[in-house]
């Protein structure tokens, strides 16, 4: 990745591109803490049971150099059974290392960046065999970083430990004068010494490490404004897609609605401004509801569509006005219009059982009075 391309990323990661880098297994690992855990812990279990392996070790040794050398068909089976004696008494004492290096190197991958599993990772990626890629790597910023700080820690670690060598180099001269065991425990431990003042520096260096890993990994996640402005699309959605989407959903909307007029008891209209559509199932509702409504255009597809199925449309402009404003569709009407739509479907009903008893017309109900500001004349 060149410097321009990175000068050219000045928005922060968004979330999204969060969690796609770590779907593919990028998050900050710090190789350098988890190395110095390692050793630190592999060196403590060391110094703590280093004496009491070390001298398991050299009595399986010497049980194994004391068999007899020349093997016999007839005590084959004593041999393996030896061998088998002497392979676990080897391995034995090395367990508990192996566990401690083992749950170091689990406990560091939780210091910086978590556990993740993923399968991305570790599919294979034919861009990492292109020689020119590989070059650029080689000869990038963070390889020159890389280098940096190996030799920092060749110098670091490697001078600590010549550093305790030096300091204890009495004792190291004194082994000569020692039994055979005792100088090869006095060994062990002024090694285990120098081991652990090697992980101490080991770990300054991780955590010197640890914020560089963690400020690159956020800086290689970083994004262009047109990279923001194309995830913001598509998770949002383009405008004019959008747009077309409600479009849509407003026709399905408006089609379904259309095919509940014909079903309708009743249409009150403005007369010219809305109109709305209300029926009623004694057996299945607990009071009229508004099957369709619609103001403009839509009003007058409704009015069409009553008229082509001879469902009766009544004018009642404040009733109309009100149900209107007031009722959503599909929904029940207000409990303080029971009265008035009653009145309606009353007259509604009575006329089509007789259409001689249409009298002086249709009634024209009074709207309560904290609802008539929802009367008010359309503007």
């Amino acid at each position: 990745m060149s410097d321009k391309s990175q000068e050219d990323k000045t928005e922060e990661a968004t979330p999204k591109r969060i969690v796609d880098a770590r779907k593919k297994g990028q998050l900050p690992r710090g190789r350098e803490l988890t190395g110095a855990a390692v050793v630190l812990a592999v060196s403590g279990v060391l110094a703590m049971q280093g004496q009491s392996m070390v001298s398991d070790m050299g009595n399986a040794m010497h049980f194994a150099l004391t068999q007899p050398a020349r093997f016999d068909f007839e005590t084959s089976g004593d041999m393996m059974t030896a061998m088998a004696r002497v392979a676990g008494a080897l391995f034995t004492p090395l367990l508990p290392v192996m566990l401690a290096a083992v749950f170091a190197a689990l406990a560091g991958g939780l210091l910086i960046g978590g556990w993740n599993i993923s399968g991305k990772a570790v599919m294979p990626d034919l861009k990492k065999l292109n020689p020119l890629s590989g070059l650029k790597r080689m000869f990038s910023l963070n390889a020159l970083v890389e280098l940096l700080k190996a030799i920092f820690k060749a110098f670091l670690v490697g001078g600590v430990a010549v550093w305790v060598i030096v300091s204890t180099r009495e004792h190291w001269l004194g082994l000569g004068q020692m039994a055979t065991e005792m100088g090869v425990m006095k060994a062990f431990a002024l090694a285990i010494t120098a081991c652990i003042a090697s992980a101490a520096a080991y770990v300054l260096i991780g955590l010197i490490d640890a914020p560089y890993q963690i400020w690159k990994h956020q800086r290689d996640l970083r994004m262009t404004r047109q990279e923001t402005r194309d995830e913001s699309k598509e998770s949002e959605g383009r405008p004019e897609v959008k747009a077309r989407l409600r479009q849509l959903q407003q026709e399905m909307a408006r089609g379904r609605m259309m095919d509940e007029v014909p079903s309708a008891d009743v249409i009150l209209v403005n007369p010219v401004h809305v109109a709305v559509a209300l029926k009623y199932d004694a057996g299945h509702d607990r009071a009229p509801r508004v099957v369709a409504k619609g103001a403009g255009l839509i009003a007058e597809q409704i009015k069409k569509v009553a008229s082509e199925h001879r469902v009766p449309v009544l004018s009642s402009a404040p009733l109309a006005r009100v149900l209107y404003r007031t009722t959503d569709l599909g929904h029940e009407i207000p409990p303080d219009l029971f009265t008035a739509i009653a009145q309606i479907l009353t007259w509604v009903y009575r006329v089509q059982r007789n259409p001689a008893s249409v009298g002086s017309g249709p009634p024209q109900p009074e709207i309560p009075k904290h609802l008539q500001s929802k009367a008010m004349p359309w503007q």
